[in-house]
């Protein structure tokens, strides 16, 4: 069974995948991708641009997060996304790009003038974005998504909320314990520090 501490990073993973609207993730199930992992990989990564060294580098939780993605949204199966295709798939990883940048990374690649991206340079593209992310973003990212209302806490209103999008039914004393755990200042909410506490620890 595992501790209060995994059941909340498992739920801040499951939330910053985006996973919020498939039912993918299990508030039980514990992170695979350890942050300190992450960390060590950002500091030691070189950079390499070939998509060998890529598959090397990144979590097999990664890799299958790239392909469910570009599968998801590669809407005719064609093997391709269009520019359209390709900004909800982004997103969908967590990169907000803007229109120009969508439109370079296409162009970067489109040597016959189709306005497409392959699997093969999409899944290169995003896997190098990942291995240069910090890892801490990523925590804070998804602590904002926990902080529904914008108050700078996570209060059991919001993991119930959170829980009840991820299919799980906790109740709210297993909410409030998991909170308890880990609520340093004792005023029965999260706060960010103590959320990235509970996500490195």
């Amino acid at each position: 069974m595992f501790n209060r501490g995994e059941r909340i990073s498992s739920l801040g993973n499951n939330v910053n995948s985006g996973n919020l609207n498939h039912n993918s993730g299990s508030v039980l199930t514990p992170p695979k991708r350890g942050v300190h992992s992450s960390i060590n990989n950002n500091n030691n990564n070189n950079n390499n641009n070939s998509n060998v060294n890529l598959k090397q580098e990144l979590l097999e939780e990664q890799k299958l997060e790239i392909r469910e993605a570009f599968q998801l949204f590669d809407m005719n199966g064609d093997g391709c996304l269009d520019y359209h295709e390709t900004k909800v798939a982004f997103k969908a990883l967590g990169f907000e790009l803007t229109k120009r940048q969508v439109l370079d990374i296409i162009r970067e690649y489109d040597t016959d003038e189709t306005n497409l991206l392959t699997y093969d340079n999409f899944y290169k593209t995003v896997g190098e974005m990942i291995l240069k992310r910090d890892p801490l973003d990523e925590i804070r990212r998804a602590f904002k998504l926990f902080d529904i209302d914008g108050t700078g806490k996570i209060s059991v209103r919001n993991l119930r909320k959170i829980s009840k999008d991820l299919g799980e039914n906790l109740s709210d004393e297993e909410l409030q314990a998991m909170i308890d755990e880990f609520d340093l200042d004792e005023d029965g909410e999260i706060n960010e520090e103590e959320f990235i506490r509970i996500c490195t620890e």
